[in-house]
């Protein structure tokens, strides 16, 4: 079984096999080009992050509801930028059109911000220690999620500009 990691709204279609791999990206991609993301590049594969499901309530069709933090750094200067919450309630919120998503992302509104504040220096000492000398260029964002027993997992990195919560217009591409 394995994640693909490049998943929108449904997340049914991210839990994957490789007899049903194809018809899940098509599907991905669909739902990419629907909200108007201009559709899905590239995609990464790897096994899914283990939680419990009788512990953490999911959105999107399954996807597990968990503290993320989203850092951006630039490797040519070996610099943190900032981080976000990537569950940011002020922006996700008006995207959600699923009414159950709707309910449990309000309901767990603030816990969702208290393991931002929790965990954002920890992340953001662990981007400054390990990220100093990546073979990478330019301004990156880096997500982690930290599941429901505290461990820390990095779970996704992309180009700064074409992440969520790349400010641009306070820091030059």
């Amino acid at each position: 079984m394995y994640l693909i990691v490049a998943c929108n709204i449904d997340y049914r279609h991210c839990i994957t096999t490789a007899g049903s791999i194809v018809d899940d990206i098509i599907d991905i991609n669909y739902q990419a080009l629907c909200v108007e993301s201009g559709g899905t590049t590239e995609i990464v594969l790897r096994e899914p992050i283990p939680w419990n499901s009788q512990q953490t309530p999911c959105i999107y069709y399954g996807m597990p509801l968990q503290t993320e933090i989203r850092t951006f750094y630039d490797f040519n200067a070996q610099q943190l930028l900032y981080s976000a919450n990537y569950w940011d309630y002020d922006y996700v919120r008006p995207h959600l059109r699923d009414r159950t998503d709707i309910i449990i992302f309000d309901f767990l509104k603030e816990e969702i911000r208290d393991g931002y504040e929790k965990w954002r220096s920890q992340i953001e000492e662990m981007v400054r220690t390990h990220m100093t000398g990546v073979k990478l260029t330019g301004k990156w964002s880096i997500d982690f999620l930290i599941d429901n027993k505290g461990q820390i997992w990095l779970i996704d990195m992309a180009k700064a500009n074409r992440s969520a919560y790349w400010n641009g217009g306070l820091l030059s591409d």
